[in-house]
């Protein structure tokens, strides 16, 4: 005949708000069961035994708990006062045309606290990060000027891609250029007719393409890549019936639905027509 187990619980709140704990030990006896529940909750109070040491050791020293990404602090640069004798070993380096990049990269560092290498890598850091709030700042504008176009990603996506292909900066009159020029093609998506629709943040408005972008010919003779002689050694397919396109559409065209068109030779043949005329 098969023995019940015997269960035995203990429940511990210590009245801070966090709730109460609960330990059950379970065994064949009594005396088992009272066991088992000694040791859940010796282990128990072991771990918490590591969390306070932890937390008391992060207080007293700033060490971060293990696991954990630590906070870097940011490196400070600055100028070094050079002794007489590197001033001198620097004037004869510099006069030394075997000698001169390194000294001068020396010099440089010396004044700057950093190499001639970090301060490129940091000017054009800078100039990027420039860029970017302007572009941000314009968008925001332009979108705050413009009440008929409808903030959404498969607008702003469409909008970055057109300026991307037709290497235009991103400001107000570029934007006018592409709103105009893809909304006269029906490929953006118009405001919803409910007059109460609750815009998107203004950031959302133009996001940066995720997708690597497949160039498109210049507009210019020379420039198309689809001339005969210069195309891929693979054989064209069958000629399909031609289609019409604009610049527009075939610029705002999914570069996965570019790639896969160029094999059709009508539709090469469009592209090369379209880009070629001026």
């Amino acid at each position: 005949m098969n023995q019940e187990t015997v269960t035995v619980e203990k429940i511990i709140d210590i009245g801070d708000g966090s709730g109460a704990q609960r330990f059950v030990g379970t065994g064949e006896t009594e005396t088992d069961a009272l066991r088992d529940l000694a040791d859940k909750m010796a282990t128990a109070q072991e771990h918490a035994t590591r969390k306070i040491r932890a937390q008391a050791l992060q207080i007293k020293t700033g060490k971060a708990p293990e696991g954990v990404d630590p906070d870097t602090p940011a490196p400070t640069y600055a100028a070094r006062e050079l002794t007489a004798e590197e001033q001198l070993q620097l004037a004869t380096d510099i006069g030394n045309p075997a000698t001169f990049g390194t000294a001068l990269d020396q010099a440089i560092e010396a004044r700057t606290g950093l190499k001639p290498a970090q301060i490129g890598q940091l000017a054009t850091q800078l100039e990027q990060e420039r860029r970017q709030r302007a572009a941000a700042q314009e968008c925001e504008q332009w979108i705050g000027a413009h009440p008929d176009y409808h903030v959404c990603g498969e607008n702003g996506q469409r909008l970055a891609r057109y300026l991307e292909l037709h290497g235009m900066a991103v400001t107000a009159r570029n934007l006018d250029s592409a709103f105009a020029e893809l909304s006269a093609e029906g490929l953006l998506i118009a405001a919803p007719a409910t007059g109460n629709e609750t815009e998107p943040a203004a950031e959302e408005a133009v996001p940066t393409p995720t997708e690597a972008p497949v160039e498109r010919p210049r507009a210019t003779p020379a420039a198309s890549s689809l001339r005969r002689g210069n195309g891929s050694a693979q054989p064209a397919p069958p000629p399909t019936k031609a289609t019409k396109y604009t610049r527009a559409q075939i610029d705002a065209m999914p570069s996965a639905e570019y790639k896969q068109r160029l094999q059709e030779r009508s539709f090469r043949e469009e592209v090369e027509r379209l880009y070629s005329a001026r």
